[in-house]
């Protein structure tokens, strides 16, 4: 978040909420990318033929009890609850179009067109981002320069010392 600050020129000093942040510059949360990943890689693996090792290793179980006390995440606990939140069931992994649309959430480009008011605070955005970035590079190359000028400066010294013995 502190880079999507950066680039609209925000502190927390002014108190901007993060969701607004991330509206402003059509950026996902990042919760939603790692949900999005998960189901994609699901999804895959169960397209996959029967007999496949991965699928396999995927259905496996592992004898034993687990512990008394609180259990640990699993990762297919995680995607089942992933699921259960987009009402997907493994039967639609199957169809890998259907999977494809319901699954990628997070992606701010793909939904609803913005509002009219929204759309101009991006073109905004988009033109300060364009801004910070040319000044970085004009900060980067106004570096180097100095960095070789002091490095020829340095060297034309030290010719100059060694022509003097």
């Amino acid at each position: 978040m502190g880079m999507l600050r950066w680039i609209l020129g925000l502190t927390l000093r002014d108190r901007k909420r993060n969701d607004d942040i991330r509206r402003i510059l059509g950026v996902a949360c990042i919760t939603d990318k790692v949900r999005e990943a998960r189901l994609r890689w699901y999804g895959h693996v169960q397209r996959r033929k029967e007999g496949d090792c991965v699928k396999r290793i995927l259905h496996a179980n592992v004898g034993g009890q687990r512990s008394r006390r609180r259990q640990r995440k699993r990762w297919i606990d995680v995607v089942k609850h992933n699921m259960e939140d987009l009402q997907l069931n493994v039967e639609d992994a199957k169809n890998r179009a259907e999977w494809r649309r319901r699954t990628r959430v997070a992606d701010p480009y793909l939904r609803d067109p913005q509002p009219e008011g929204e759309r101009e605070l991006n073109i905004t955005a988009a033109a300060i981002v364009k801004q910070r970035v040319s000044d970085g590079i004009r900060y980067v190359v106004t570096v180097c320069v100095l960095i070789l000028v002091s490095h020829f400066v340095k060297c034309s010294l030290i010719a100059a010392v060694y022509r003097s013995f």
